[in-house]
């Protein structure tokens, strides 16, 4: 028989994120008054699996396993990470980064970290529209807990890794794919009995709208499939529905 060996064969090692990217992000980081910049894998629709245009964590780190979060302070650059990545992200990271093992003995959790590394009245910042609630109010809690004046303050757009990104004539469009609709026949429910019953649902919780920003969940209830995230039958949008207007 064939060996295999060669397809088992080591890939060559990917060349880490430029060192001097992270400069630039702590001058900006250091021109908003924070001492700290937090920088989840997700996009704005917190999604897990997003278009590369979108991958800020990524472009800061050189790491691209799918889930991760960074922390960038003055002297200090840190990847968190789950067991699936550990080995992917010894050979992505650059000598600057420390790769924070999630779950391994010893290993504080992000909002630990900051809540213990932080100077006194040190403030952290995070862009609003790439955290959940729970993320935001973990953080907030672990700060208020250390009693140490530690702030968490929601930026203004641009973010502060776009704004240095940006500059970088290498970075990939923003998604811009064509939508494409599902017949009945492979959807199942039609566009307007799934409009209907959402609908219903909110009317039913005394809402006056719904927010519909997932994308997989977007997909459904449009009828819809795209191509703005890799491997992924998605398109970038948001729903909003009025259940007032909305047929009953």
């Amino acid at each position: 028989r064939t060996p295999a060996a060669h397809l088992f064969a080591a890939a060559p090692p990917p060349t880490p994120a430029d060192a001097s990217l992270l400069q630039k992000l702590r001058a900006h980081i250091a021109a908003a008054g924070l001492d700290a910049l937090v920088v989840p894998s997700a996009d704005a629709h917190l999604s897990e699996y997003v278009h590369p245009h979108y991958e800020r964590r990524a472009y800061v780190s050189g790491f691209t396993g799918s889930a991760g979060t960074v922390v960038v302070t003055a002297s200090a650059a840190l990847l968190w990470t789950d067991g699936r990545y550990f080995l992917q992200a010894e050979r992505e990271l650059g000598p600057e980064w420390t790769l924070m093992r999630s779950a391994e003995p010893g290993v504080p959790k992000v909002e630990e970290y900051l809540s213990t590394e932080l100077p006194d009245s040190g403030v952290v910042g995070i862009d609003p529209a790439l955290h959940s609630t729970k993320e935001a109010e973990t953080l907030l809690a672990a700060l208020d807990k250390a009693a140490r004046a530690l702030r968490l303050v929601a930026l203004p757009q641009p973010n502060l890794v776009d704004r240095v990104w940006d500059e970088d004539s290498d970075r990939p469009p923003r998604p811009a794919g064509a939508a494409r609709s599902l017949p009945l026949s492979v959807a199942g429910i039609s566009r307007a009995d799934k409009i209907a019953a959402a609908a219903e649902a909110a009317r039913k919780e005394g809402a006056d709208a719904l927010l519909v920003g997932a994308l997989d969940e977007v997909a459904w209830i449009l009828n819809v499939r795209g191509s703005d995230v890799p491997h992924c039958p998605v398109l970038e949008g948001i729903v909003l529905l009025h259940p007032s207007e909305a047929p009953s």
